[in-house]
């Protein structure tokens, strides 16, 4: 890939992972090499990563969350200590030439919740090889990585379940 863009999938809406792993796997199809870090997830609990097992050819999926649900409490600082190892590997990985495509899962989630400095991750990402294609997703994603991206999608919540008490659903929303 000659140009790499960064992409960011954010808004209220259902949709945002699922469609950064549909890109991800159309990537692979198409013979590039692809990545996903999870930042909220576990191996036992992310269905994404569970799915690609045993596939010839599959985007490598990363979880690196602790399976605790943070986005409504404070974190711990095993958990702040978590997520700043996997921005290391993440940060490593950008600038390896490892992969064409890097997913960075839940970015939005990481950095509101004061895990990670924007500042540092905007560094980062502006700085990323030209070739690497980059998607972030999240609810809320931080202006600043809005703006600094190519391309923004919003997924807008019109009508939800959740609104009526129905619950995340294992191998639906989760």
């Amino acid at each position: 890939m000659k140009k790499g863009i960064i992409q960011v999938y954010t808004g209220d809406g259902k949709g945002k992972t699922t469609a950064a792993i549909g890109l991800a796997v159309r990537a692979v199809g198409q013979g590039l090499r692809a990545v996903v870090y999870q930042f909220l997830k576990t191996r036992d609990y992310s269905g994404e990563y569970k799915a690609f097992i045993g596939w010839e050819k599959a985007p490598e999926i990363i979880p690196l969350g602790n399976g605790q649900l943070i986005m409504k409490r404070q974190p711990t600082e095993e958990e702040c200590r978590q997520v700043r190892e996997g921005w290391h590997q993440i940060t490593k990985t950008l600038f390896s030439a490892k992969y064409d495509l890097v997913v960075i899962d839940e970015l939005s989630h990481v950095i509101n919740l004061g895990m990670l400095d924007c500042d540092e991750v905007l560094q980062v990402i502006t700085e990323k090889p030209n070739e690497v294609e980059l998607v972030l997703t999240g609810r809320n994603m931080h202006p600043e990585i809005i703006r600094c991206a190519d391309l923004v999608t919003e997924m807008k919540a019109l009508k939800h379940p959740y609104d009526t008490g129905l619950l995340s659903r294992k191998g639906i929303e989760y």
